[in-house]
């Protein structure tokens, strides 16, 4: 390609007019009119820039420029107004790729204080639109066969084995995304939808590790700030939350939901770790705002211990001066005080119990069983009052029509049973009765004795 007038071309220029401007002008539109006819004859390489010359350009002198860096370009809209547009449809080879556009930035030496973006975009939005997006990418496949890897709108990959240094807590990551924006309008920093009807989608956001070691696959942290919820599920849906194919960790504190060896400290009054509120509006069946099951699959013989516990809870003091400690606290509020609630109910067959405890069994048992256990491992006797078990009554001016109510549907052999010596029985006639044993009780701190007839 000549980019230059041939000799003959120039003397006739320069009869009719001297000099060399306008040599210069037509050497100029000769450029100009074989680059053009090089791209319409669509050349292997119509517009090329190899590397036999190293540009120089700056903010103002881009290569390809359609305005500057600081002084746009005010375009006149008659019709819809895009500087670029790349149409491609592949429909020869299938062994190839094809890219509307590859781009590429490599450092070939420290770079300490410059940025190396490969596509830096900037959108300012100074008057009403109809909507706005600084980046848009969207796929609309045909009934299609993925043969090796995914089919993904979007995909973002880091690569390499260098080890990276952030500077201090600076993140290193596949993906940010930030609001920076200080006005009133967010509402949220990334949105995730399923917009499709039909089949739609498996899972609207997933994390997953494939190979390697993770911390966490989601993390929730407040560094500064206030957080009302760290995460919030509503709407209507089968499960909140499901770990049905989740398995805990190996080691001895591995667990589906915990914190660890972490003690979090709740320092306001009425805090509280765990809170739900609830409703049940149903007439039939049975709500429960919290069911854990636990399940023995394992079989155990020969006197070895292992336990199956549906719920544990321990309430522990860490100070030397500690308030009361209640392990489990159970109350059934058809009336509440705190609430300012009062309910008079007329249904005579309904039940109000505070604890409910029951063994649900229909085969045989070798060992022994027990709808209430009430244990105690303390080795160190309370000052003011130490006993198993209380019972009290704290309801008001009312009287109670008893302690206990024992109902025995299939009937019971004894109404207690001793299992060893230290059982509170004296021996000897306490009463004057003549018997042989009593049982000793205090009443109003008095010792009483009552008569075990033979």
């Amino acid at each position: 390609m000549s980019y230059t007038l041939s000799d003959e071309q120039a003397r006739e220029i320069d009869r009719l007019m001297p000099g060399n401007q306008l040599y210069q002008v037509g050497s100029i539109m000769k450029y100009i009119i074989d680059q053009v006819n090089d791209i319409t004859d669509s050349g292997t390489n119509s517009v090329k820039f190899d590397n036999s010359t190293t540009p120089l350009y700056g903010d103002d002198e881009a290569l390809v420029s359609i305005g500057t860096k600081n002084l746009p370009i005010n375009a006149v809209m008659t019709d819809t107004f895009i500087p670029f547009q790349v149409n491609l449809s592949n429909t020869g080879n299938v062994a190839k790729d094809i890219a509307a556009a590859r781009l590429k930035v490599a450092t070939a030496g420290a770079q300490a204080s410059v940025n190396c973006n490969v596509l830096e975009l900037r959108h300012t939005i100074a008057h009403n639109v109809a909507q706005w997006a600084t980046l848009q990418c969207s796929a609309a496949p045909a009934a299609h066969t993925i043969g090796v890897g995914e089919g993904l709108v979007g995909y973002f990959a880091m690569d390499g084995t260098g080890t990276i240094t952030p500077a201090g807590s600076n993140a290193v990551a596949v993906m940010e995304v930030i609001n920076n924006h200080t006005g009133a309008g967010v509402s949220d920093v990334a949105i995730f939808r399923n917009n499709a009807t039909g089949y739609g989608a498996t899972n609207i956001i997933k994390a997953e590790n494939i190979i390697g070691t993770v911390t966490s696959l989601i993390k929730a942290l407040v560094t500064a700030g206030t957080v009302t919820n760290g995460i919030e599920i509503s709407g209507l849906m089968s499960r909140g939350i499901n770990f049905s194919g989740l398995l805990s960790g190996s080691n001895t504190d591995g667990s589906i939901l915990s914190t660890g060896s972490t003690w979090i400290d709740h320092a306001t009054a009425g805090q509280c770790g765990i809170k739900l509120l609830l409703s049940y509006s149903a007439t039939t069946g049975d709500f429960a705002s919290l069911r854990i099951r636990a399940k023995s699959l394992g079989a155990v013989a020969g006197g070895a211990v292992n336990g199956t516990i549906g719920g544990n809870f321990s309430a522990s003091a860490g100070i030397a001066e500690y308030s009361n400690l209640y392990a489990v606290q159970g109350y059934a509020q058809p009336s509440s005080v705190a609430e300012g609630i009062v309910r008079a109910n007329t249904n005579t067959s309904n039940i109000i119990c505070g604890v409910y405890s029951c063994v649900d069994n229909i085969s045989a048992n070798a060992g022994r069983s027990w709808s209430l256990w009430t244990d105690t491992h303390e080795t160190v006797k309370a000052t003011n009052g130490h006993y198993l078990h209380r019972l009290s009554h704290n309801g008001g001016s009312i009287n109670l029509d008893g302690i206990w109510s024992i109902y025995a549907g299939q009937g019971c052999d004894y109404l207690m049973n001793f299992e060893n010596t230290n059982a509170p029985v004296e021996s000897g006639d306490k009463t004057g009765g003549g018997k042989s044993y009593s049982l000793a009780v205090k009443i109003n701190g008095v010792i009483r004795h009552i008569q075990c007839y033979d």
